[in-house]
């Protein structure tokens, strides 16, 4: 999984945000409880511009880590102001 995380990093600051999302959603499959790529996921989300796959992401995290879910939430909603605001 580790190897997945490290290559979803590297792809994002890359901005290929589809194949680190992919890479990501390995790491969910073999580590449902690892918060921390819950988290990672639902940004990634935002950035390739998908609201219903963060959200969902969200919900999923929320059963798992309520402070770092409220932080997605803040993410969520604070890049579709800034994006309504272009």
């Amino acid at each position: 999984a580790e190897t997945y995380i490290q290559s979803g990093y590297a792809l994002s600051r890359l901005k290929k945000y589809d194949e680190a999302i992919k890479q990501i959603e390995k790491v969910v499959v073999l580590q449902p409880q690892d918060s921390e790529a819950q988290f990672f996921l639902g940004q990634l989300y935002i950035l390739n511009r998908d609201r219903q796959s963060a959200l969902v992401q969200y919900r999923k995290l929320a059963l798992l880590d309520s402070d770092s879910a409220n932080k997605l939430y803040a993410v969520i909603y604070g890049n579709l102001l800034v994006t309504a605001n272009k």
